[in-house]
């Protein structure tokens, strides 16, 4: 067999190995069926989850439930500060809030701190009028309303890269930086204002002139004072004015001038372009004596807004994402947070992250536009689940009117995060796969090893069964029978048995082997002695006699052959183990072959170095003669036999070469067995047996080698290679 087909084979044997379905593996896959508790566990946990939420959809509609019923029946509390909320417009209001102490016009707002104070941002999504391309950085602003008895105080927070004020001499006040002012009083006429300064400071407003197209002042307007102080990324302004200059509707906006020389206008950012009283922007106020019943109520985790009937916020109370970011408190033991602790990588990679913290869309807001809204405006109350930006958490909305004799007159609308819920859930889900992962963990080993037991034994029993029979089919032991009562042990004792059975029969063959060896003696020495007598005869008798005796030996070479390896196996197992070198060695064996295979031509070629083998140097000997009579046979007349020394990947080999017929295709893989032959049936060719590569392949792994034969590349001939450890 040649070394290419060698590897591959053992390629296919490792592939077959790999891809066997073992004793062990089938265990193994039938404890993956256990891996089926943490999905019945996560069923049961979504199911629990959903329980839950449903419970948390019903008290949070108790919730809503018990302000609403507080609430009816005491429409005082929804009228305040002369702003009846029943006659504001649907439009987007502004909020203004209520302030215990007066707010000084210092162009700072350390005093702007009121509870209830909203600033609300300005940007590019509220552009009225620009000429250049805009930019956040250019222009931006946050603007806040405040209210303390009888004055209202009006406060902006500018964003501006280049402040422009208006020239000292300049007769026009709308080629810088400015702030328009729109407000309306009770008799429903429109004033507009602007402010326009030259230098930061105290400020006061000018009159603007009945004409919508054009900023022409007409007179200073000193009731509206405040302060234009410069800041490091703009300027700030603050405003106070007379509560009895505006009827709950105003309208502002901040024009942007960068360019000193050409004075024109970049931008202009505000609330809207006022043309009449209905245009203006509603302001309500935060109901205070709304926020104390709310502040009353102690609703963790929950948010309750107060709407009127136009969806505006009333009041507002809690937050929703106070407290949830808190540890959960639960007694456990501490192996099992230990072990919670380490399996948490393992829960983050497997299950969506639960983000407590979340963007509310809804907070801050000045109105609140929901469908659940709009069903609690009719009268009737509702539960709905409205998602959060991350979209990993929802928000649990419940909507409850608020009757005043049987008239919705404003909404109570409770908020909760389903956070907690989800984390409890979540904690308690990923505590049961801890102690389930501990469980499966516990199993899986106990089954490996009781795999790994069975299939020791089993090995056992193999490597048994492999070694009370040598490579030649010879039972050289017996298997010890195990004393275990399970099916192994049975498998074991029948084994035994059967062993022992066989070992009687192959003492049978062998006596009767050595019985028909003794047999054909006898007449061979009976026909060689009368054979000796008619020698004395005619001629022709020597004819036949001739003849006899080529048959003789031709039966005494067979029955040489035939005991040769069996002798062959006797002398090895009492050969004395030497050491010697192969070099030398294959010189004189070539020498000798010279002398004896006087038609051929020899070639020895020797390796540099010096290679040595453990052994016997005389049955090294006789394989070489078996390989080299082999070869000279099978060359052709007059041929040359090659015989090379070398190493080959750490290892020694030895290689006869012959060129002549090849070897048959169909014969290449048994040529080394016993009894096998490919010579033609010539009249000197029976004698051959086939025993000849066969004892030479017991030699070679006698010396720990591997004789292989195969043709060569070029199918000049044939090469033996004998490759040693």
């Amino acid at each position: 067999m040649t070394p290419s087909a060698t590897k591959e084979g053992k390629e296919k044997s490792f592939v077959r190995r790999l891809f066997a379905i073992t004793l062990r593996k089938k265990i193994v896959l039938y404890g993956m069926l256990l891996l089926l508790l943490p999905n019945i566990a996560y069923l049961y946990f979504s199911s629990t989850e959903d329980y839950l939420l449903a419970g948390q959809r019903q008290a949070l509609s108790h919730s809503a439930n018990t302000i609403a019923t507080m609430l009816h029946e005491r429409p005082m509390l929804f009228i305040g500060h002369d702003n009846d909320f029943l006659s504001l417009q649907d439009e987007q209001p502004l909020q203004i809030s209520q302030s215990n102490t007066p707010i000084q016009l210092d162009g700072s707002f350390t005093d702007w701190q009121a509870p209830d104070l909203k600033w609300q941002e300005y940007s590019g999504d509220a552009l009225l009028e620009q000429s250049v391309l805009y930019q956040a950085s250019s222009l931006s602003f946050t603007h806040a309303l405040s209210r303390h008895e009888d004055a209202i105080y009006v406060a902006f927070d500018v964003v501006d890269d280049v402040v422009v004020f208006r020239p000292s001499n300049s007769p026009s006040i709308d080629k810088n930086d400015f702030l328009l002012l729109v407000l309306s009083n009770d008799e429903g006429q429109l004033f507009r204002y602007m402010v326009a300064p030259i230098e930061s400071g105290w400020v006061n407003a000018y009159l603007l002139q009945d004409n919508q197209l054009a900023y022409l002042p007409a007179s200073l307007e000193t009731r509206i004072q405040g302060h234009w102080r410069l800041t490091d990324t703009g300027y700030a302004i603050e405003l106070r004015f007379n509560q009895n200059m505006f009827n709950q509707k105003l309208a502002f906006a901040i024009g942007d001038v960068d360019d000193t020389q050409s004075r024109d206008l970049n931008y202009l950012i505000g609330t809207n372009r006022p043309k009449n009283v209905d245009s203006l922007r509603p302001v309500i106020n935060v109901l205070p004596e709304l926020e104390k019943a709310l502040t009353s109520l102690d609703y963790a985790d929950s948010r309750i807004w107060i709407l009127d009937r136009q969806k505006r916020v009333l009041a507002v109370q809690g937050n929703l994402n106070d407290d949830v970011s808190l540890p959960l408190q639960a007694s456990r033991k501490a192996w099992l947070e230990i072990l919670h602790h380490y399996f948490l990588p393992l829960y983050k990679f497997v299950f969506a992250e639960l983000r407590i913290q979340f963007d509310d869309e809804w907070k801050d807001s000045f109105s609140i536009d929901s469908p659940v809204v709009d069903l609690a405006l009719t009268g009737i109350n509702g539960v709905v689940t409205r998602p959060t930006s991350n979209q990993k958490t929802q928000v649990l909305v419940a909507a409850q009117p608020i009757l005043v004799e049987d008239e919705v007159i404003a909404v109570v609308l409770a908020e909760q995060s389903t956070i907690k819920t989800q984390r409890i859930v979540r904690e308690a889900f990923e505590y049961q796969i801890t102690i389930t992962l501990l469980c499966l963990f516990i199993g899986a080993v106990l089954l490996l090893v009781f795999a790994d037991r069975i299939a020791k034994r089993i090995k056992v029993l193999r490597n048994e069964t492999e070694s009370a029979i040598d490579s030649s089919g010879k039972i050289i032991k017996a298997i010890v029978p195990s004393k275990r009562s399970d099916e192994i042990g049975d498998l074991s004792r029948s084994f035994h048995q059967v062993l022992k059975k066989l070992t009687q029969y192959n003492h049978y063959l062998q006596n009767m082997a050595s019985r028909l060896s003794h047999e054909l003696r006898t007449p061979v020495a009976i026909v060689n002695s009368s054979l000796d007598n008619l020698e004395l005869g005619s001629d022709n008798q020597l004819v036949y006699i001739k003849r006899a005796r080529d048959g003789i030996d031709r039966l005494s070479k067979i029955l040489q052959s035939m005991s040769e390896a069996t002798r062959l196996e006797e002398i090895i197992k009492n050969n004395v183990v030497e050491q010697f070198t192969l070099n030398s060695l294959l010189s004189s064996c070539v020498d000798g072959y010279k002398m004896t295979h006087e038609n051929y031509e020899f070639s020895l070629e020797l390796d540099t170095n010096e290679h040595e083998a453990t052994g016997s140097a005389d049955l090294f000997v006789q394989m070489l003669d078996k390989i080299v009579a082999n070869a000279v046979e099978f060359s052709t007349p007059n041929g040359i036999v090659r015989i090379r020394l070398f190493s080959k990947q750490s290892k020694t080999c030895v290689s006869v070469t012959n060129y002549g017929p090849l070897l048959p295709e169909n014969m290449r893989g048994e040529l080394l067995d016993s009894m096998v032959s490919v010579r033609e049936n010539t009249a000197n060719s029976s004698s051959h047996l086939g025993l000849g590569l066969y004892i030479a392949k017991i030699i070679a792994e006698y010396h720990g080698g591997l004789l292989e034969i195969d043709n060569l590349p070029d199918h000049s001939g044939v090469i033996a290679l004998v490759t040693f450890n």
